[in-house]
C-alpha cells in the first residue's frame, strides 16, 4: 500500500510537470506561417552584374578579365588561347562587390565561409 502511494504521487508529479511544460511551450511556426510573414516584407536585391566597375571598396583595384577562347574568328576574334568555345579569366580581389563578409576579414583566426 505504501509503494502504491509513492508511485501514484510520482506519476502525479510527472504528469503535472508535463502539463505545465506543454502549456508554456511556444507554438512553432510552420513553413506556411513563415511564408505568409515573408510575403508581407520588402526585399532589396543588392547584387550587381559581375563586370569591371562593379561597386567595391576603393582600396582594391578594379576587376580584370581576359578572353581565352572565342567561338570562332568573328568579332571579337580569337581569344589569346584560340577558338572553339567561350572562356574568360577573371582576376579580382576575394572581397569583391556584394559578398558574404566573414569575420575573418577583420580578425585573424575567426571563421571564414569556406
Amino acid at each position: 500500500m505504501k509503494y502504491r502511494r509513492i508511485i501514484f504521487t510520482l506519476l502525479l508529479i510527472i504528469v503535472s510537470v508535463a502539463l505545465v511544460a506543454a502549456a508554456g511551450a511556444k507554438k512553432q511556426d510552420t513553413l506556411w506561417d513563415i511564408w505568409k510573414i515573408l510575403q508581407k516584407k520588402e526585399f532589396v536585391d543588392l547584387t550587381h552584374t559581375f563586370e569591371p566597375g562593379i561597386p567595391h571598396w576603393p582600396g582594391f583595384p578594379d576587376e580584370e578579365r581576359e578572353l581565352f577562347f572565342w567561338y570562332d574568328d568573328q568579332p571579337p576574334g580569337p581569344g589569346t588561347l584560340g577558338t572553339g568555345f567561350y572562356a574568360q579569366e577573371f582576376c579580382h580581389v576575394g572581397q569583391w562587390g556584394t559578398h558574404v563578409d566573414p569575420p575573418a576579414h577583420f580578425i585573424r583566426g575567426l571563421r571564414t565561409i569556406d
